[in-house]
């Protein structure tokens, strides 16, 4: 390409409109070339898996011409985009369906401070002394939202010690 040529102005005037109004090059020459305006930008989303839920990051790019219920369709999207990652990496066992409420932070919390070996009907009734008000009922579900709980916030699956000094699933 020849300096000065209308080729070379072309890509010039190109390059300065991608500077100042920000969409690419190409579609600016092939507006002055054929006098069609370029599609406005609208939204961009890209999803950041971390090492666990809490850590995940949703980063969205709107364009002004972008509404607000487009915005939401992408941040919904997004979000299941990010579950399915979690999916993937924890495997199929794992449910998103309950809010982390600060009942489920408190049951993360507490299962990680009473795993020194007692079992899982102690520790519930641990809990159901300190926290009358969210009492729970048969052992099972207290470790399984424990467990759930603590997965959620950490990442990692929630090995429970049966005895001091060992290490097990249940």
């Amino acid at each position: 390409m020849r300096l000065g040529s209308a080729l070379s102005e072309l890509k010039r005037i190109s390059v300065d409109l991608e500077r100042t109004l920000g969409l690419a090059a190409r579609d600016w020459a092939w507006f002055v070339l054929a006098g069609i305006p370029p599609e406005p930008f609208l939204a961009s989303a890209w999803v950041r898996s971390g090492a666990c839920l809490a850590l995940d990051t949703i980063q969205i790019d709107v364009g002004p011409a972008t509404s607000t219920n487009e915005v939401v369709q992408i941040l919904q999207k997004s979000k299941r985009r990010l579950l399915e990652l979690e999916r993937e990496r924890l495997g199929p066992e794992v449910t998103f369906g309950q809010k982390m409420t600060d009942t489920r932070l408190r049951l993360a919390m507490v299962a990680a401070q009473k795993n020194d070996g007692q079992t899982w009907d102690k520790a519930r009734l641990a809990w159901n002394k300190s926290y009358p008000r969210e009492k729970f009922g048969p052992d099972e579900h207290f470790a399984r939202d424990s467990r759930d709980a603590y997965l959620r916030i950490t990442g990692k699956p929630l090995r429970w010690k049966r005895k001091r000094g060992h290490r097990g699933d249940s």
